[in-house]
């Protein structure tokens, strides 16, 4: 994703070629600055926001490090629109994935999302997600 944000004009051309693109999901992760985050979260909404100036159409990604980036991480993010998250990298961790459904549950209330896209980790059997 770096060169992509580096470069991003590069791309442009590429990325015109596809029905549909997602935004990029830069790392949130939760021991990453918070500065650091919103940095990525910005990153992200920009080159969505930019593809889009050229026709490209964008669905934007969404994604969370813990309860205090709720309240900035859904910014940008259309209402009753269509999104992609992720979960890769929870694996068999309680845990992470008690803080991904606590981000469900926020991004829902915030977001209002349409349709929901999920991309998996390759050791990831299924998921099982209602809106």
């Amino acid at each position: 994703f770096e060169r992509i944000w580096n470069r991003p004009t590069v791309y442009v051309k590429q990325l015109s070629k596809f029905a549909l693109v997602a935004t990029p999901d830069f790392s949130l992760y939760s021991d990453y600055p918070v500065a650091m985050q919103i940095w990525n979260h910005y990153r992200k909404q920009w080159l969505g926001t930019y593809w889009q100036t050229y026709g490209i159409s964008v669905i934007p990604t969404v994604s969370w490090s813990n309860k205090n980036s709720f309240l900035w991480c859904f910014d940008g993010v259309p209402k009753d629109s269509p999104v992609i998250l992720s979960t890769v990298g929870l694996g068999n961790d309680r845990e992470a994935w008690k803080a991904f459904h606590e981000g469900w549950n926020a991004m829902k209330r915030c977001c209002h999302p349409s349709e929901v896209l999920i991309y998996k980790g390759k050791k990831q059997k299924k998921i099982i997600c209602l809106i």
